[in-house]
Order: structure tokens, then sequence, then C-alpha cells
């Protein structure tokens, strides 16, 4: 997704198209952490290096990069989240390759 401006959320909500906006992002939200979740579930290793986290109910989400004012979120449970997550796909990538 492009970055979203104050403009930009000036204008949805004049146009009434904020609401909506919203409730989309939310809905890919769910589905990136589900899309997550079971990449990483089908790596045993992986989901214990998440357990190892303290995340025992651990949803998919990684936390954004950056937050809402553009900072670097420099937390390192989102480091180790982001590069699990990063390796699950990497190993799921490299698994379709050799069925195909």
């Amino acid at each position: 997704m492009s970055e979203v401006t104050e403009a930009d959320i000036h204008q949805m909500r004049e146009q009434g198209d904020l609401g909506p906006f919203l409730r989309q992002q939310q809905a890919l939200g769910h589905q990136r952490a589900a899309a997550n979740l079971a990449a990483v579930r089908r790596h045993p290793d992986l989901m214990q290096q998440v357990a190892d986290l303290g995340l025992r109910t651990w949803t998919g989400r990684v936390p954004p990069a950056r937050d809402a004012t553009g900072a670097i979120n420099n937390s390192p449970l989102a480091a180790r989240l982001t590069a699990i997550v990063t390796e699950a796909q990497r190993r799921t990538t490299e698994t379709e390759r050799k069925a195909a």
C-alpha cells in the first residue's frame, strides 16, 4: 500500500470514503496475519521460535516497520517476528519451486 497522507484522509472523510477504507485496511491486515500464521505453522521450528518470544497465542500479526509518525519501529520483537515470517515465506517458496 502506498503511504496515506493527512490530505488523503481529509479527502476520504469529506467524500464519506474513510470508513470503508479503514474497514478494507483492517480486512487486509487480518488476511496478512492469517497468511503469516499459516506459513509459520508449516514449520514447527519456526513456531517454536515464536513461542520462545513468549507469544503463546500469536495471531500472525507483525508490527509495522514504521509507526504512525513515520518513525522506524526498532522493537526487537518486531524484528524477530519479521525474520521468522520471512523465513517461513522463503521456505514455502522454495518448496513450491521444487514441486513445480
